[in-house]
């Protein structure tokens, strides 16, 4: 372990993250990798396969029996689920397609 454990530079500005999402919730396993650059005033996302569904598609039933199988099952799922016709942007927003690349200014978004 080093002395620095939790410690962040100073100098450092940016950060990078990575995501693969490799649950069993689309058509032949295909995962949905994305990368990211964070500073202190933007996010940058790269969704390399943005036609693909993040979080498993509504028409395919995932290895644990349910459609957008990367989200576990909550009231919360549930509800948006049954009313996305009522609630379309809530349905958009925590299920639906990415575009390939985002761009977020932290203090606005």
């Amino acid at each position: 372990m080093s002395e620095k454990e939790g410690e962040a530079e100073k100098e450092r500005d940016h950060i990078f993250t990575a995501t693969e999402r490799h649950t069993w919730c689309r058509p032949e396993g295909a995962t949905y990798p994305a990368r990211a650059i964070r500073t202190k005033e933007y996010l940058y996302i790269r969704n390399f396969e943005s036609e693909r569904w993040p979080t498993g598609g509504p028409d395919f039933v995932s290895s644990n029996r349910t459609y957008h199988g990367d989200v576990d099952a909550s009231p919360t799922k549930t509800f948006i689920l049954e009313h996305a016709e009522q609630y379309p942007n809530e349905y958009e927003w925590n299920f639906g397609k990415r575009p390939m690349e985002e761009l977020y200014k932290i203090a606005d978004d």
